[in-house]
């Protein structure tokens, strides 16, 4: 699983400094075929706010590969899921300020880099976004990645039928 943290600001006319109005946001991606990724907003970047978010959508055996923000650093503490699984196999970092890709073991964060890139370019193709809608627009863009493609009206209708199935009298509908 790939992990990083992203902004997003917002510029006046998209020129000149940078607002106060910036949103920090922590995700992953599941490498592979899947499309399985989580991404939430943070208020803070350090260990105690991005460790236990990791840790609840780690799956049991991962392998984590990060980039070398010290907040990664706790890591390590992550030993166990609530099930008592051993949380994660290796932690694999890349030094952005060196390479992209760590010669050595060949870890990258391009998969996690490319998803943000893809959340981001959406962003600026509305023209922005309106700030307390963020989160929705976050869980959208999530469930497009996963879902997308021909059967995707498919998908939608089996979740809505999930969550609201419908109730009969016994005489049929």
């Amino acid at each position: 699983m790939e992990v990083d943290e992203t902004v997003l600001t917002k510029r006046k006319y998209h020129r000149g400094q940078l607002r106060a109005e910036q949103q920090w946001f922590f995700g992953g991606v599941e490498r592979g075929n899947s499309e399985n990724c989580f991404l939430v907003p943070v208020e803070r970047r350090n260990a105690d706010t991005l460790i236990p978010i990791l840790a609840k959508h780690i799956l049991s055996g991962s392998t984590v590969i990060s980039d070398c923000w010290a907040a990664y650093g706790g890591i390590e503490r992550i030993t166990m899921t609530q099930t008592g699984d051993q949380a994660y196999t290796a932690h694999l970092t890349v030094n952005h300020s060196e390479n992209f890709v760590n010669p050595e073991t060949g870890a990258h964060t391009q998969t996690i880099e490319g998803t943000w890139s893809h959340f981001k370019a959406r962003h600026k193709e509305e023209k922005g976004t309106r700030r307390d809608l963020l989160i929705s627009y976050l869980h959208q863009f999530m469930w497009r990645k996963k879902f997308a493609g021909p059967d995707a009206l498919f998908h939608l209708w089996s979740q809505i039928s999930e969550l609201y199935p419908c109730e009969t009298d016994g005489e049929g509908v």
